[in-house]
């Protein structure tokens, strides 16, 4: 797995995260996240990262597929491939999670709120 400065949390994003999981794959979507949220009582979950067109969306949808609110940063998210394949993944999520699920970051307080 990769470590270091890359893969750590934006201080930007500190103030609104609570927890962090590994993700080894596409997505960190297991049995075992969605049972430590189940625990928590989490129904409302907030997705950022890099690439949009791949690990962002295959979390979200995961997420989503498993009955949770699920929100996506849109300016929290980037691609590897360039703003063409972020874009083009965020109208996918738009379309399939619904527009009001993806948001920019300065909407995530209230929205976790």
């Amino acid at each position: 797995m990769v470590s270091g400065q890359e893969t750590e949390l934006s201080t930007a994003l500190t103030p609104v995260v609570s927890k962090i999981f590994d993700k080894p794959s596409y997505s960190p979507v297991s049995p075992a996240l969605l049972q430590a949220l189940q625990s928590d009582a989490v129904t409302t979950v907030a997705v950022c990262g890099v690439d949009t067109d791949a690990c962002v969306m295959a979390t979200a949808l995961g997420l989503f597929d498993a009955g949770f609110e699920t929100f996506v940063v849109s300016d929290g998210c980037a691609s590897s491939g360039g703003q063409e394949y972020h874009e083009a993944a965020i109208k996918i999520l738009e379309r399939n999670i619904g527009t009001q699920y993806v948001i920019s970051f300065s909407e995530l307080p209230a929205m976790l709120s």
